[in-house]
């Protein structure tokens, strides 16, 4: 079940606003607002909101000893190349004579010791 501060943790590691929330879980600001100051939410309204983080890579963490919230994120390697087929720009790394392509979207979130 989420709680108020697996919620404001959650937002904290993706940088989201209430407003960010609101949108991406369809719920109300103002239902976050009052679910984060600690009052009673419906467990469907929960549900929205956990389905939001965690299509975001968002681990929720509730057990005997943790309660929080973790970002969680995966590299996936790509298949080797045919040989002869044209090289796809890939914005980690970047090949002699090859400039990367610019990437769009949401910047990444590094850790505190630098690791992406």
């Amino acid at each position: 079940m989420l709680t108020p501060e697996m919620s404001r943790a959650a937002r904290g590691l993706l940088g989201w606003t209430l407003s960010d929330l609101a949108d991406a879980a369809g719920v109300s600001l103002m239902t976050i607002s009052a679910f984060e100051r600690g009052r009673p939410a419906y467990a469907t309204t929960r549900a929205k909101l956990a389905e939001a983080f965690e299509r975001e890579g968002i681990e929720l963490i509730l057990d005997e000893t943790r309660i929080g919230a973790a970002l969680v994120t995966v590299r996936r390697r790509r298949a080797p190349s045919p040989p002869g087929a044209l090289a796809r720009a890939d914005p980690d790394r970047e090949t002699p004579g090859q400039e990367a392509a610019p990437v769009t979207g949401r910047p990444r979130r590094t850790l505190t010791d630098g690791r992406p």
